[in-house]
């Protein structure tokens, strides 16, 4: 049985030969994209934004606590005690 042999090129030339072109969609111009949202959505956005403001993340205390981590840390001068955390690990996934 012969076969005949057909070389790399000849297989790239009949490729690109039945290669279909797509055009691109053409954009109209002066137009750009627009995202508008329902009064509802507004509303409830505006709300949200009320609602935040009013509520307190953390106590007074918990502010001054957390105000003197960062000064400590930022100093240097935070140390971890290792055996108070590995008492929390061991109370909090072994008891």
């Amino acid at each position: 049985m012969k076969i005949n042999s057909i070389s790399g090129n000849q297989y790239i030339n009949k490729y690109h030969a039945n290669k279909v072109s797509i055009p691109e969609k053409e954009k109209p111009s002066g137009r750009s994209d627009q995202v508008t949202f329902s009064d509802e959505a507004l509303n409830y956005t505006r709300s949200l934004g009320g609602i935040k403001d009013k509520i307190t993340l953390h106590s007074a205390e918990e502010k001054e606590k957390i105000a003197d981590l960062k000064s400590r840390i930022n100093k240097g001068q935070y140390k971890v005690d290792s055996e108070q955390v590995a008492a929390k690990i061991i109370d909090r996934f072994f008891k």
